[in-house]
């Protein structure tokens, strides 16, 4: 029954004061019984607000200043997780996040979300973006009798209070086997890293968000400078996850508020103005608004260089004279610094060279990001691809020249003992033809899941060689990614975080003599001392000659982030990628999923230099319009994600401990479900076996805790008193309850 649901809605506020008053109003009129506000970094007179209405029953303002302090990354994740662990074992029974400038609407606009949840029966109910798009007065009413706009396509979620989260983004929230619907009571069926997004061609579902992220030109402007708050975004004075202001051709949707229904509505709405004596209040709050869209005209005029990006984004589509203006202003600005700077002359020609299989879902960002390090020319060799990589390559080459790409699959015809060695073959010819050009000073061989990072960004390549003396060898060492929570084809974070690795990949000066290539470290021809980024000397292991000695072994201003693993979605896919020369269909060289430890390390990119990186990837790949091909490569990875699971029950008969080690830490539902039902095939068969089933445990362990335990329960029923197998149930428990603990 609708009387057995409370409903809690939590919120993040920031000089909101203007529009707070009828958002909560709207919430409390549609039923929600209780609203917590925490509010942050505030200069406007949300304080005076929140005093007058402290006798307003079951609304809380609360202090957010401990999440937007700056020390967390993730602050209004971490608010979220907070009020959820809040309510939990509460007298809520569920629990929404919105903006206020979101409104959660019935389609008939008199259903309550007590009714809502009364027709919807699920664990999570998520709510599709409408997006408000007839804004032209300024502080004017949400809703009118029609309201105009379009269909996003992210979604915000209500989710029942008494579920064990195991992540949290603004959107929507991840627990197992949990029970997700849309607002037609329609199963929510998403892909896995993609819990957010729906397809915006449908049409408006009984209930839904009424998103006000545009509101009147000045407001908009207003708002661009209130800025996304500590950690939250990119260091940008702007609120740059906005792409400008909205055109009208854009509006295709709409929906009716009976005139009967909108007049006793705001009629409403007034007496509570009225109760609360807000009217004076929301004046100056309004004040506080116009004020700061001044002060972003006179920001725009002085901006640094590093927010151009962000400007022509955020400010695309606004007609404001007085807004074109400044902008006209602040670029005439930024054409006066160019002259003074644009006589540099870097003295070296630096070449990137990669060979590519099926990468095309990387390969532009990879493209970008070496471009933006300040490399002169990027070649990309394919060798044996199925995905689109020709297409994409080929739209980069158009709008930038210098990257160029080839076919590698020539080798092929040569003996079969040269098809294992395609990498150094196509290295050792791509330096000749350097050589045989002449001009390039450095040649640098990286693969698409290998990203330069230069002092957090601040400086270029060649900054970097300009610091060591000329013709040396400089080895970057690897950080190798570990984001267990990433989604599925995320950009590089603003945070890095990783294990080090004692593994390099060399920058070579174009006329050393090599006598082998190999993989991170070449066979040079005469006694050469490369160099570490520390200017130390490169310190072999005894065993292995590529790898470095522990004693210089450390993380440096200047690496190489090897994203070898990406999300768990992504590794479970590029493990069906193979390796060249081997017949194994998995990629055999991987040792599982990592886990960050006590050692692992992160590194903040620069905050000023990573908006400018962010800005400069979209503007890369708005001026090739390559998002239809991304989508397609996209897919290419999602495809052979199923693939890769579709044959794990064969490859598991075939080689179960190779299986093991590559699927190690991966807690895909339908990885552990295929691990599982295989061990118990084993178990079956054998079932008083206790040396298999202790060592079936210990496979399970690297996956799933629980399944550890239920195998080594077994082992316990057959030898109730083994020393060895009680120690091992004990250490299993201990691990679970550490893990619950987190």
């Amino acid at each position: 029954m609708a009387n057995d649901f409370k409903v809690k809605l939590v919120a993040i506020a920031k000089d909101e004061a203007a529009y707070l008053p009828e958002w909560i109003f709207h919430h409390l009129h549609f039923g929600f019984d209780a609203i917590d506000i925490y509010v942050n970094n505030t200069s406007d007179n949300t304080e005076e607000l929140a005093a007058a209405l402290k006798n307003l029953e079951y609304v809380n303002f609360l202090d957010g200043s401990q999440f937007f302090d700056g020390s967390s990354e993730t602050p209004q994740r971490d608010a979220y997780i907070a009020a959820y662990d809040g309510a939990r074992n509460s007298e809520y029974t569920h629990l929404i996040y919105l903006d206020i400038d979101e409104f959660w609407t019935p389609f008939d606009f008199k259903t309550t979300v007590h009714e809502c949840l009364s027709e919807i029966n699920a664990d999570v109910i998520s709510f599709e973006w409408f997006i408000h798009m007839n804004e032209k007065d300024s502080f004017s009413f949400s809703f009118q009798e029609q309201v105009k706009g379009r269909k996003g396509f992210l979604v915000k979620s209500l989710v029942k209070t008494n579920k064990q989260l195991r992540a949290l983004n603004p959107h929507n929230v991840n627990i197992k086997n949990a029970d997700y619907r849309l607002a037609d009571g329609s199963v929510f069926e998403f892909k896995i890293g993609q819990s957010h997004r729906v397809n915006p061609s449908e049409k408006l579902k009984p209930f839904f968000i009424t998103h006000r992220m545009y509101r009147s030109e000045m407001e908009y402007v207003s708002l661009l400078l209130s800025g996304r708050g500590a950690k939250l975004g990119s260091g940008s004075i702007y609120k740059d996850n906005r792409n400008g202001y909205y055109r009208n051709a854009q509006i295709n949707e709409s929906f009716l508020v009976g005139k009967t229904t909108l007049i006793d509505y705001r009629s409403k709405y007034d007496s509570f103005l009225s109760k609360y004596q807000l009217a004076d209040i929301l004046a100056k709050a309004r004040l506080f608004v116009e004020q700061r869209y001044y002060k972003s005209l006179a920001s725009l005029e002085s901006a640094p260089r590093a927010e151009l990006d962000t400007i022509n984004k955020v400010f695309k589509n606004v007609s404001l004279d007085s807004v074109n203006r400044a902008i006209t202003v602040y670029k005439n600005n930024l054409k006066k610094m160019r002259s003074l700077t644009s006589n540099h002359n870097k003295g070296h020609k630096v070449k990137l060279v990669a060979i590519a299989k099926d990468e095309a879902a990387y390969i532009p960002e990879w493209v970008h990001h070496h471009l933006f390090v300040g490399f002169d020319e990027i070649e990309i060799f394919i060798n044996r691809t199925s995905d689109n990589s020709e297409q994409v390559l080929n739209a980069i080459n158009k709008q930038y020249p210098n990257v160029t790409w080839d076919y590698a699959d020539w080798i092929d015809s040569c003996p079969v003992e040269a098809h294992k060695h395609i990498q150094f073959i196509t290295y050792a010819n791509a330096k000749y033809q350097c050589q045989k050009e002449g001009g390039y000073s450095h040649i640098f061989f990286l693969d698409i899941d290998e990203f330069l990072i230069l002092d957090e960004l601040t400086s270029s390549i060649h900054d970097l060689i300009k610091r060591f003396p000329a013709d040396t060898p400089i080895a970057f060492e690897w950080l190798n990614d570990c984001t267990p929570t990433a989604e599925a084809f995320s950009k590089i974070p603003p945070t890095l975080t990783g294990n080090l690795s004692p593994l390099v990949k060399t920058l070579l000066p174009v006329n050393i003599a090599i006598k082998e290539f190999r993989h991170h470290l070449p066979l040079f021809t005469d006694q050469v001392n490369t160099m570490l980024v520390d200017e130390s000397l490169f310190k072999p292991q005894k065993k292995v000659k590529q790898a470095l000695d522990s004693s210089v072994n450390s993380l440096k201003s200047s690496f190489i982030y090897h994203r070898a693993h990406r999300s768990q979605y992504e590794y479970i896919s590029l493990l069906y990628r193979g390796r060249p020369g081997d017949t194994f269909a998995y990629k055999s060289n991987r040792r599982g999923y990592p886990q960050l430890t006590s050692k692992s390390s992160s590194v903040l990119l620069n905050e000023k230099v990573y908006t400018e990186y962010q800005a400069s990837f979209e503007e890369f790949v708005d001026a090739m319009a390559i998002g239809k091909l991304s989508k397609v490569a996209e897919h290419f990875v999602s495809e052979r994600y199923k693939a890769s699971i579709d044959n794990l029950n064969k490859h598991l008969l075939q080689d179960y401990p190779l299986m093991v080690r590559l699927f190690s830490g991966v807690f895909d539902d339908k990885v552990m479900g295929a691990f599982k039902s295989y061990r118990a095939e084993l178990i079956k068969a054998d079932p008083k076996n206790v040396d298999l089933l202790i060592n079936l445990s210990n496979d399970a362990q690297k996956q799933d805790i629980d399944e550890a335990i239920e195998i080594i329960l077994l082992a316990k029923k057959v030898r109730p008193k083994g020393p060895l197998i009680n120690k091992k149930l004990e250490q299993l428990l201990q691990i679970k309850q550490q893990s619950t603990n987190k």
